[in-house]
């Protein structure tokens, strides 16, 4: 079944974990790409208001694409000229990373 924007960008899910005091953590679950990087920038830089440190756990992405990667490093290039830090773990083996044209 191919996936269709509106199915890719249901699949991906951000959820905030921890407490305000520790910063603030948010996970990937589903498929991170053309479609779906724009949400989970956004919802970065709304938590970067509130927190100077986000961890993106990447461990629950089962896709992720190049434009992805150029999206999360931008925005990890603006925070750290504000004085912010993203930190991204690393994705897991299985996840399936696949340069776009």
């Amino acid at each position: 079944m191919r996936l269709t924007p509106a199915l890719r960008a249901a699949a991906h899910r951000v959820v905030r974990q921890s407490p305000p005091s520790s910063g603030s953590r948010l996970t990937v679950r589903g498929e991170l790409d053309y479609y779906t990087v724009d949400q989970l920038c956004r919802d970065l830089e709304r938590h970067l208001d509130a927190h100077r440190h986000i961890t993106v756990d990447l461990t629950g992405a089962t896709f992720y694409d190049q434009a992805a990667v150029d999206a999360l490093t931008s925005t990890q290039e603006r925070a750290l000229r504000a004085g912010c830090r993203i930190t991204l773990t690393k994705p897991p083996a299985r996840a399936d990373l696949r340069a776009t044209a």
